[in-house]
């Protein structure tokens, strides 16, 4: 089956491409690829693809600022691309079908040994997967509701709560496998979702490591509703429920999880130069390991402002806080800490935390101020500070910690972008922790990226 499917998307592509060579039809989208018609009338195929390469190193420090008086070695470095290729083809405005293949390899430079032939090596080839395998049906029966059937990429909101089904493969895919349904009026839009992510993919096209996706197999399914009240006043109300299956058997027993999220966020415009978000979430369920209830907070505000139009370099300043609630140890029977079941990817874009905290967002207050300067139309930059508070100063986000102190540390980041064309692009992203008295003896740790992407 697996060969059949590479068959069919091997045929697929190359048609394609054969037809975009051969179409005096074709139409060019910088960035998303070409357009032409496949010859019957209202039948059009887009074609594209895009390379990210990132060269990236960290501190070894990052992973635990306590552990970096020891002997761990050099810093980690190493180059990653990613790419992919996606055909759609659209059916006037009723129908769509979308296929993207992707693949990600990488290869370390940071000492012998971290290139071996272990799970987590990415060696080339690695796996050639399909992340978008999806039919749209659009406008159905002339009504406002859309369908969408199959593997789908399925953000929602600030991406705070609901972004990433697959966040064991570090950035690679985002997507979820199920159906989709969304009914859009003027002013209310309401999704509803049910999927079930598998932990490993069993349909690669070309297995090299059919590697870990996820902590378990995850069946989730709600609802979330948009209401545009006015341009100053928006409103996002969602639920969902989340089971989690955990393959992975400890002593402890299988840490299987399942739990319901509620949450609503306010948001809109107060003025031409003046942005707000305020979202609040709650997670109520169960977690079988020690038999544990689950009761967990989510709180992000923000506020942005910005010069007025035509102000050189369109300044703008972003002041953020978050709040992950940790777990309180004095309870006994109850687990408080934020679960981010399919937020944990980079919510913020530097990824020095992610990495240290293995993209588990928990026990964390981080007040954060950006700002950003629009230097011309291809250059950009941005600078940022977060001062990062432990919400449970003996409960380690990390290996190590846990000294009473509550200052878990404080994190500098700046961003250089570079866009000379619209199909590419360069970023150069850097940030140093400092960590604070939450740590027994930690270490400042650095972690930058420079990054490339072609898209066509």
């Amino acid at each position: 089956m697996k060969h059949q499917i590479g068959r069919w998307a091997t045929a697929l592509l190359g048609g394609a491409a054969l037809g975009l060579c051969t179409s005096a039809m074709a139409d060019y989208a910088p960035g998303k690829g070409y357009t032409f018609n496949l010859g019957a009338e209202g039948v059009d195929a887009t074609v594209g693809g895009d390379m990210r390469i990132r060269l990236e190193g960290y501190d070894r420090a990052v992973v635990d600022p306590d552990m970096a008086k020891m002997d761990q070695g050099p810093a980690v470095k190493y180059l990653r691309v990613r790419t992919r290729m996606w055909l759609g083809v659209k059916v006037e405005d009723w129908m769509k079908f979308n296929f993207r293949l992707v693949n990600r390899v990488q290869d370390y430079s940071s000492r012998p040994g971290d290139n071996g032939a272990d799970a987590a090596s990415w060696e080339f080839p690695d796996e050639t997967i399909y992340d978008q395998l999806n039919l749209q049906l659009l406008n159905i029966a002339d009504s406002d509701w859309s369908l969408t059937i199959g593997r789908q990429d399925f953000p929602l909101g600030n991406g705070m709560i609901f972004l990433e089904g697959t966040p064991a493969d570090q950035g690679r895919t985002i997507y979820f496998d199920g159906v989709s349904a969304t009914l859009k009026k003027e002013r209310d839009t309401l999704k509803l979702f049910a999927f079930h992510n598998s932990y490993r993919d069993r349909t690669v096209v070309i297995n090299d490591q059919e590697r870990r996706l996820s902590r378990g197999d995850i069946f989730t399914g709600g609802a979330y509703w948009t209401h545009m009240f006015s341009k100053m006043v928006n409103t996002d109300l969602y639920y969902f429920y989340a089971d989690v299956l955990d393959d992975a058997t400890t002593d402890k027993g299988d840490d299987d999880d399942d739990f319901h999220t509620v949450g609503l966020r306010l948001f809109g415009a107060l003025h031409e130069q003046v942005d707000y978000s305020l979202e609040y979430a709650r997670e109520y369920g169960h977690k079988q390991v020690n038999d544990f209830s689950m009761a967990n907070t989510l709180v992000d505000a923000r506020l942005t402002l910005k010069a007025p139009k035509d102000t050189l370099f369109s300044p703008s300043v972003l002041l953020q806080y978050t709040y992950f609630a940790g777990d309180d140890p004095g309870t006994s029977d109850e687990f408080e800490g934020w679960d981010p079941i399919f937020a944990s990817y980079p919510i913020y874009r530097e990824e020095l935390l992610p990495v240290m905290l293995r993209g588990n967002w928990t026990n964390l207050h981080q007040p954060r101020i950006e700002g950003r300067l629009a230097v011309n139309k291809c250059w950009s930059v941005a600078a940022s500070y977060a001062y990062l508070l432990a919400d449970e100063n003996d409960l380690p986000c990390v290996a190590g910690g846990g000294t009473g102190g509550t200052t878990f540390g404080q994190l500098v980041s700046a961003f250089i972008d570079y866009k000379p064309c619209p199909y590419v692009s360069f970023a150069l992203e850097i940030a140093e922790f400092f960590p604070g008295n939450y740590w027994n003896d930690g270490d400042n740790s650095t972690w930058g990226r420079f990054q490339t992407t072609f898209s066509f």
